[in-house]
């Protein structure tokens, strides 16, 4: 084999070929991308029909195709809605006597003008809040981080806006000193000291409310979570309260939340429910562009919720994966 320095057209020519070669391997890169893209819709088109049937069994899973009333068979609609709404009307429709007013009058408190609270949100307000926001968390169940909305306010703002009119807000209320109050929508969790006084205010609010607006709270129903509370606190908060006790961890709005770290079977549930949704028949009936579409659709968007409230353990995280992984 000959070695010896290149002369100056076989340098020019040598260049020239390697040009040649890398244009040539960029457009064959090129074209396989769009072969690729073509085959991505083609096959995607072909999974149309499984996720239309999919649509149309949760259509039929939803719906009552017949009621029995007193003996009597209901299939049409118009007797459906009217047995629906005798029933629920007697459970719920009783007149109710308030027992209770209130009276802010009495209390002594300024009069302050709030017109402007029943007004709906103005793009400003809206608009001010999402600058506000983290860019890289999602604020819900959808993945779409902070920045996503930043960069799409001008395209997105009329559905935010009907989003911002009729979704409810979470909000950490101070109430009064002793405890404080989070509530979402009608989820609410009271953190109050086991101080007798304090139970006996809180449980005092309750019936006044229930009182006054008809809305009575089941305490038969709610349960105490102790945190550093001796035998004692918790027979006087069961006493006064009358209600079970629970102990962490707990789920606030499907949420496992705890003192201590979580273990792994409290965050099984999770890996059970995003393996809910990888049933081998479906894989079986999807191409890997369909595999694809529901992974990202779907399994990836399950433990967002979770995420934005817990920093999962690596086991949850290879579990997750290895779910979604073999599914595709």
């Amino acid at each position: 084999m000959e070695r010896r320095p290149l002369l100056p057209h076989e340098a020019d020519s040598r260049r020239s070929l390697k040009m040649r070669m890398l244009g040539l391997a960029s457009l064959s890169r090129c074209i396989a991308q769009q072969h690729a893209r073509v085959l991505f819709l083609r096959e995607g088109d072909a999974n149309m029909k499984f996720y239309h049937l999919q649509a149309c069994h949760r259509n039929r899973r939803n719906r009552i195709d017949s009621l029995e009333v007193q003996g009597v068979q209901l299939v049409h609609d118009e007797g459906k809605d009217l047995a629906l709404y005798d029933y629920f009307n007697g459970i719920m429709g009783t007149n109710f006597e308030r027992s209770r007013r209130f009276d802010f009058h009495a209390l002594g408190l300024p009069v302050e003008d709030l017109h402007d609270l029943e007004l709906l949100f103005s793009e400003d307000v809206v608009w001010a809040a999402i600058q506000q926001m983290p860019s890289d968390k999602a604020p819900g169940l959808d993945g779409f981080t902070g920045l996503f909305y930043k960069r799409c306010w001008y395209i997105m703002k009329v559905d935010i806006m009907h989003a911002a009119e009729s979704n409810g807000l979470l909000a950490l209320i101070p109430a009064a000193e002793g405890f404080w109050v989070s509530m979402y929508a009608d989820d609410v969790v009271v953190f109050v000291t086991q101080l007798e006084a304090n139970l006996h205010t809180i449980k005092a609010i309750l019936e006044v409310f229930g009182c006054a607006s008809g809305l009575f709270s089941s305490l038969e129903k709610s349960v105490v979570t102790p945190m550093h509370c001796t035998e004692s606190d918790m027979l006087r908060v069961q006493e006064i309260l009358a209600c079970g006790v629970a102990e962490f961890p707990i789920h606030y709005l499907g949420i496992p939340l705890s003192v201590y770290k979580l273990k792994c079977a409290d965050e099984q549930p999770l890996v059970d429910k995003v393996a809910v949704r990888l049933p081998t028949w479906k894989g079986g009936l999807l191409n890997i562009v369909g595999r694809t579409t529901f992974f990202k659709a779907t399994l990836s968007a399950i433990p967002v919720h979770t995420t934005i409230a817990l920093v999962l353990s690596p086991w949850a995280i290879q579990a997750i994966d290895k779910l979604r992984h073999g599914f595709i």
